[in-house]
C-alpha cells in the first residue's frame, strides 16, 4: 500500500484505516496491540525474527530450519 500511495497521502491514511478496520481493529486498538508486542520479547522476538526470514526469502536468500518457538536451530 505504501509503495503505491505514500506513507502521508490523504489516500494512504484512507487505506491504513481500512486495512486495519478489516482486521478488527480501531486505531487505538491497533496501537494498543503493537505497543504490547514491542514491550514483550516473548512476542516481539519471534515476530522479529518471522520479518526477517521473510525479507531474506523475497530477496532469495536460503531459510534456515527454525526450532521451537520460531528460533533458528
Amino acid at each position: 500500500m505504501e509503495q503505491s500511495l505514500g506513507t502521508e497521502t490523504p489516500e494512504a491514511r484512507l487505506a491504513r484505516k481500512d486495512i486495519i478496520e478489516k482486521h478488527g481493529y480501531t486505531l487505538e486498538s491497533y496501537k494498543a496491540a503493537i505497543d504490547g508486542v514491542l514491550e514483550d520479547d516473548v512476542l516481539w522476538v519471534p515476530f522479529e525474527q518471522a520479518v526477517v526470514r521473510h525479507i531474506d526469502s523475497l530477496l532469495g536468500n536460503p531459510l534456515e530450519p527454525l526450532g521451537k518457538k520460531g528460533k533458528k536451530k
